[in-house]
């Protein structure tokens, strides 16, 4: 499963953060960009950019014992979104807002170019794959409705009976779905989620089936703060 991972995070170009056991007792964490497997040793080892020592690092796979996904910095760079949905963050004059979008082979270049083009307002993205049997092991299956959910955004698969209209007052946790996107009959929304809360207080309508949650911690401020000194750095700024 970490091997499978590890695949998807160097295609995806994800950032994330890795739980390292460095001497067989002592845990680190660290945050890697523009991860890739080691040219010099080879697919047993990545190496990343890590953000707290401010250069490139070396991991031996099988010493990573947890991966989680974060985001993508974007810094204006010529990138090609893949096919499925993406979380934007987006800078806002005091705050950090979040937009779920989704994009299409035939369409991304053109949206991707008019994300970029609006004064660096989008950050960074969180990439999610459209759910299916292939790419399940990226979701969190629900499968009760005391499961917890606390403290991150999670973008939320699910069904409507007979494919009906949704209607205008539906929504889940202020989150309408109205605004959700759908792909193969399933459909998808966010909800942000502060507070410690279980999928049964979610307010979800009758005729909505939840399936399934993909989870993201929040682009914070300091995350902001972070982009703007990597973009200095990167001589961009």
């Amino acid at each position: 499963m970490l091997r499978q991972e590890l695949d998807y995070v160097i295609l995806s170009k994800n950032d994330i953060m890795i739980t390292y056991l460095k001497d067989g007792e002592t845990s680190n964490n660290f945050h890697l960009s523009d991860v890739s497997y080691s040219e010099r040793y080879g697919n047993n080892y990545i190496v990343g950019y890590c953000t707290e020592w401010e250069k490139e690092l070396t991991f031996k796979v099988e010493k990573i014992t947890f991966i989680e996904l974060e985001w993508f910095e974007l810094f204006g760079k010529s990138v090609s979104f893949m096919r499925g949905l993406h979380l934007l963050a987006i800078r806002g004059d005091n705050h950090v807002a979040f937009e779920l979008r989704q994009y299409k082979e035939a369409d991304w270049s053109i949206r991707l170019c008019e994300t970029l083009c609006h004064d660096d307002e989008v950050l960074a993205t969180h990439f999610i794959p459209y759910y299916d049997e292939d790419t399940k092991e990226k979701w969190t299956r629900i499968d009760n409705s005391d499961k917890m959910l606390h403290d991150a955004i999670y973008t939320f698969a699910y069904k409507v009976s007979n494919d009906e209209e949704l209607k205008e007052d539906d929504e889940v946790y202020h989150i309408s779905l109205r605004n959700s996107v759908k792909h193969n009959g399933i459909y998808y929304a966010c909800a942000f989620i502060r507070s410690r809360t279980t999928i049964g207080e979610l307010r979800i309508p009758t005729n909505v089936e939840f399936i399934a949650y993909n989870r993201c911690r929040y682009y914070t401020d300091n995350d902001q703060s972070k982009h703007w000194e990597l973009a200095k750095k990167l001589g961009l700024i």
